[in-house]
């Protein structure tokens, strides 16, 4: 199947750009010969011109984001209204390993199912352990059927609130916070999309929050989580180095955003 390929790049300053651009540094891996359009958050001078210059060379289809378009998940939404051909979407702190363009997509999409996992506190219930559901992660996702995920999406939102689609669902129950996926809700996901196999899932890593990681280490400790990060700090100094083989691990150490 011939791929469309949209990678949104998000970096918070000049030092943390090569962890969140590395989706685009092993792209000739994932996704040769195919079109490619950048989405460059304009974040900050360093980045635009990096992706730019990217761009160019590689002969990629440059768009920038500004103002409060500028927000990845935005872009996102953006082009899932729009686009017309099976697309694939990449946030920018990937790693790819093998060619991508084989994956299987049996029904409309299908990504990284990451499974039902424990999460940080609520900040307004401290005490209250907090479950996540489980749910696709959108930092890879292929979407074959763009017409009718789009017309199902319509649906959703004529039968509830306008963009409560892309919102997180919270629900208390014997003194446990459930937190339902976000995007296109629950019901997409289980009747149209698909899980990556572990096949696929050998082909690629992902940074923990990449172009951020910084900010995801204070995170960290200011829960106590020492340990963690440590791990972001190892695999994005291994991804500033372009030390790509030495990334691998960072989805099975628990750091897959």
């Amino acid at each position: 199947m011939s791929w469309k390929v949209h990678v949104i790049i998000d970096t918070k300053d000049e030092a943390s750009l090569p962890a969140g651009v590395t989706t685009l540094k092993t792209l000739h891996v994932g996704f040769p010969g195919c079109e490619v359009i950048v989405h460059d958050t304009c974040r900050h001078q360093e980045q635009t011109k990096w992706v730019r210059a990217w761009c160019k060379k590689n002969g990629a289809i440059y768009s920038s984001a500004k103002g409060q378009f500028k927000q990845a998940y935005m872009i996102a939404e953006e082009i899932m209204r729009r686009a017309s051909q099976p697309s694939v979407y990449c946030w920018g702190d990937l790693v790819f390993y093998e060619d991508m363009r084989n994956t299987p997509c049996p029904r409309w999409f299908t990504g990284y199912l990451r499974p039902t996992r424990d999460a940080a506190p609520h900040p307004m219930f401290p005490d209250h352990r907090v479950i996540k559901e489980a749910d696709f992660s959108k930092s890879l996702l292929f979407v074959k059927e763009m017409k009718a995920v789009q017309k199902r999406i319509l649906q959703l939102n004529e039968a509830f609130e306008d963009q409560t689609i892309w919102q997180y669902v919270r629900v208390i129950r014997d003194g446990v916070i459930y937190e339902q996926p976000n995007g296109m809700t629950y019901e997409m996901w289980k009747n149209h999309g698909d899980a990556f196999t572990e096949e696929t899932l050998a082909k690629f890593e992902q940074l923990h929050h990449g172009g951020f990681y910084g900010d995801a280490i204070e995170r960290l400790k200011a829960r106590g989580q020492d340990k963690r990060a440590d791990l972001v700090l190892k695999y994005s100094d291994h991804a500033l180095r372009e030390e790509w083989s030495e990334i691998k691990g960072a989805r099975a150490a628990g750091l897959v955003s």
